[in-house]
């Protein structure tokens, strides 16, 4: 898919050396902002691990680079409008 390509190019491969170059480039192509399009990709695999396991949610928050907890789970609200305990309560496939 265009969009885990995408996210593998520049969160997995030489990320650093590419945005510090221009990012410029990637707005038009994208329709967003470089750092909005990894948030919010960020978020998608987010809530699918929330939804899927019971790890907690300062794990996940750790794992994908996060600063805090406080710091995901307002990036978090930002584009769900749940809270990330919220969200898995609400979409939990754990049985």
């Amino acid at each position: 898919m265009f969009t885990t390509s995408i996210f593998r190019f520049f969160i997995q491969e030489n990320a650093p050396e590419l945005i510090s170059r221009d990012i410029s480039f990637f707005h038009p192509q994208a329709g967003e902002p470089l750092k909005g399009y990894v948030l919010q990709t960020k978020i998608q695999h987010v809530q699918l691990l929330l939804t899927t396991n019971a790890m907690p949610v300062s794990d996940i928050a750790a794992m994908f680079s996060f600063s805090s907890s406080s710091h995901f789970t307002k990036v978090f609200e930002y584009f769900t409008k749940e809270t990330p305990t919220a969200y898995r309560t609400q979409h939990s496939h754990l049985v």
